[in-house]
């Protein structure tokens, strides 16, 4: 159980809220700051709520949201239960009929909730949605859309042909590189980073999977709704920025597998 819940919403509160917004914190006030900020910023109209679930930091973290973000739905973990299982912590009582699991080192640009959310709302065979993710440096992080790993990919990712012909699909890694990321399209996997889905999924399917190792979980996440017979679908028309490997720089090796 968590040590500290602040600002805890009742479940029968009859507000109704479009977006329940999850960031799960580990000593990242710095990013995570700007992160709500951005939120705040873009937001406009959209009804939402903000759920963090700090995993016991050391820098502060949760006295600085008390303080600067009060509106902020705070729980306070006692220890670092893991990515996915904080994450489940959030879903349990978000009240937003659409979920969004956005990590702390990320900045929302304008209009990218919107449409996120009008696209989820117009078409109910999507199951999740990404958007195009940029780096700090501008460049677009490939694996923010990408395909299944197959055998073959995983072999030319192993003798670096990926890195060497990544533009030919041949000899391409999950991440697609032969594909300049610039169009809209269904996908087989999306970057945890940013992930958008109905609530309605979440209590068909369940949340993420609190035995797979970290960076695994929105891969697995992301089958399981294909299983479930729903499309993955990657927005291209709007953005984010994402300060990758800030949020999992310190993160405890058993959470982390490498291949």
């Amino acid at each position: 159980m968590p040590d500290i819940v602040n600002s805890f919403p009742s479940k029968s509160n009859k507000e109704e809220i479009d977006l329940s917004i999850i960031i799960i914190n580990w000593n990242s006030w710095a990013y995570l700051k700007k992160c709500i900020t951005s939120i705040i910023e873009s937001a406009d109209e959209i009804k939402y709520e903000i759920i963090v679930v700090d995993n016991c930091s050391s820098d502060h973290s949760v006295e600085n949201i008390t303080v600067c973000f009060p509106d902020v739905i705070l729980i306070k973990n006692q220890n670092n239960v893991g990515f996915p299982a904080a994450n489940n912590q959030a879903f349990n009582i978000g009240r937003g009929q659409y979920y969004l699991a956005l990590n702390p080192d990320t900045l929302i640009k304008k209009d990218t909730l919107q449409q996120s959310l009008r696209v989820l709302k117009n078409d109910g065979s999507i199951g999740c949605i990404g958007v195009k993710t940029l780096k700090g440096n501008g460049e677009i992080l490939l694996s923010c859309a990408r395909s299944c790993p197959s055998i073959w990919s995983t072999f030319w990712h192993l003798f670096y042909f990926d890195t060497m012909f990544g533009k030919w699909k041949l000899f391409g890694s999950s991440d697609m590189a032969y594909w300049d990321h610039l169009a809209s399209r269904d996908v087989d996997l999306l970057h945890g980073g940013y992930m958008m889905f109905p609530q309605s999924l979440y209590k068909k399917i369940g949340g993420f999977d609190e035995k797979i190792p970290m960076f695994y979980e929105d891969m697995e996440y992301c089958c399981r709704i294909r299983k479930a017979g729903f499309r993955i679908y990657y927005l291209a028309d709007v953005e984010i920025v994402h300060f990758v490997g800030i949020s999992c720089s310190q993160a405890d090796a058993k959470w982390i597998t490498t291949l």
